[in-house]
């Protein structure tokens, strides 16, 4: 079984005036301890963490929980780990062409920790990145450049977006109650039994603040689980299927090569 799972693009740099992903890694597990990094780098590094950590956040060390995120600047000093326990992070750097504008235009925060809970956004990008780059033999900056904008852009509408309506508790516990329990047996009518609510009210409302169908949310949880079980344990298909709450292993399949555009055996050559 692979633990780590770790991308180079194997040197292929390009131009100051392209958008360059030098070098990348999709949920790294690591063992205790801080890195530490008083010059940084010569780029723009995105960090997302699944767990603690404490990072270095505009200038003060902090103890931050998981679905966290940041992205230094060039130059920006680098502190981040768990000195205690074990921890895990999906990261890239990038660096040419308007970053810097990109990041401005959306108002994407630097050198300071946000909350993200979809690590499922960045590490779909990063495997669309990846394909790109390196089972291509001619890859197209184009390509990805388009898939960090997007990715970009995807960031900024989870930030930015709902933050004038203030999200009732009551889908807060929805959604994290899917995200606690999406292995579990879970319908529209067993939520909206659970909540207390109606199926068209929980359904509106979910979807009104948090911007997909509660089903769909679901969805998107259970396939970012499947990808990453995928690529880090040497389990079959109906395994994988019953890990994420699917008892019927070809629908699984199906919505799988939906979500990645591969199937899941693919999928696995590719990233395991």
């Amino acid at each position: 079984m692979k633990c780590i799972k770790y991308f180079h693009p194997f040197n292929k740099e390009t131009s100051s005036k392209h958008i360059t992903i030098c070098k990348y890694g999709i949920y790294e597990d690591m063992p205790p301890g801080i890195i530490k990094r008083n010059e940084g780098n010569d780029d723009y590094l995105f960090m997302y963490f699944y767990n603690q950590v404490e990072v270095l956040n505009q200038g003060t060390i902090e103890n931050f929980q998981g679905d966290s995120m940041i992205v230094w600047e060039p130059g920006s000093i680098h502190h981040y780990g768990n000195q205690k326990e074990k921890w895990a992070h999906t990261w890239f750097h990038v660096k040419g062409g308007d970053v810097a504008q990109i990041l401005s235009s959306h108002n994407i925060p630097l050198n300071k920790v946000f909350k993200f809970s979809m690590p499922f956004i960045v590490e779909k990008y990063l495997k669309l990145m990846n394909d790109e780059l390196n089972l291509n033999v001619n890859y197209n900056n184009t390509i990805i450049e388009n898939f960090f904008i997007n990715s970009i852009k995807e960031i900024a509408r989870v930030l930015h977006e709902r933050k004038s309506v203030m999200v009732p508790e009551r889908i807060l516990k929805v959604k994290l109650f899917l995200e606690e329990h999406y292995s579990e047996d879970l319908s529209l009518s067993l939520l909206a039994d659970r909540f207390n609510m109606s199926i068209s009210r929980l359904s509106a409302e979910f979807k009104k603040h948090i911007g997909t169908s509660p089903i769909d949310y679901l969805i998107k949880i259970r396939m970012s689980e499947a990808a990453l079980i995928l690529s880090r344990l040497n389990l079959n298909v109906s395994e994988v299927a019953e890990k994420v709450g699917y008892d019927d292993p070809f629908y699984f399949s199906k919505l799988f090569k939906k979500y990645s555009a591969k199937s899941p055996l693919k999928y696995r050559k590719v990233y395991f």
